[in-house]
């Protein structure tokens, strides 16, 4: 039976990487996000649907989990929004993008999923260093990472029961569209890489909790 999984944030970056290589690893794969993918995602339609779906919104949410309407082997949260600067000059607008969608928006379709995922299904957080560190000058997106580390390692701890694995991925800078207009990042990771570290994730038997992966001059080394 083909494994299925489902990939917010699919329409560029890190999220498009993740569900091609899903495909190429024979998953059929859901993508949530608000704009659609790259043609090559849609050129796979007996692998691969979109969902139209802004994560941000509760019904939204509901309505793409119903639409996929199937068991979920794998979910991956990539979707995520960042903004580099001290935190005085943050209006509330952007204080509520980033903690709407790295927070709130994961947990909703995290919820939402859960009622079907069987035993030995897999979650994924990408997260980030800053959700290990206090990076300067990223007060407020670093609050939602370190957000989603707890909130993995206790997801992880209340589906034990369920064998359900969760595991948090926390990369350094990466060259994606987010990531290129952040001073801090002196050297860029292959979006690629992570791509495979997820498969290789979840092909292993190993139990993991938290990866961290770090381009080779990281700045907080």
């Amino acid at each position: 039976m083909r494994k299925v999984a489902v990939v917010t944030g699919c329409s560029y970056g890190l999220g498009f990487e993740i569900a091609d290589r899903l495909i190429d690893e024979g998953y059929f794969v859901y993508g949530l996000s608000r704009s659609a993918p790259p043609q090559k995602l849609s050129s796979y339609p007996d692998t691969f649907v979109w969902c139209e779906c802004d994560i941000t919104k509760p019904e939204d949410v509901t309505a793409a989990i119903k639409h996929i309407g199937t068991y979920i082997d794998v979910l991956v949260n990539n979707a995520g929004a960042f903004e580099f600067g001290s935190f005085e000059q943050f209006t509330s607008k952007k204080i509520d993008k980033i903690i709407d969608l790295n927070v709130k928006g994961t947990m909703y379709v995290t919820n939402a999923a859960l009622d079907f995922m069987r035993e030995e299904s897999k979650i994924i957080f990408i997260n980030s260093v800053a959700g290990l560190y206090e990076i300067d000058n990223e007060a407020v997106y670093s609050a939602s990472k370190h957000a989603i580390t707890a909130f993995a390692g206790i997801l992880g701890k209340e589906l034990r029961n369920r064998k359900i694995k969760v595991i948090s991925i926390h990369p350094g800078g990466m060259e994606t569209p987010m990531q290129r207009t952040n001073p801090n990042k002196q050297t860029l990771l292959d979006p690629k890489e992570i791509s495979s570290l997820v498969v290789d994730t979840l092909k292993s038997k190993a139990v993991y909790k938290t990866i961290k992966v770090f381009p080779e001059s990281e700045w907080h080394q």
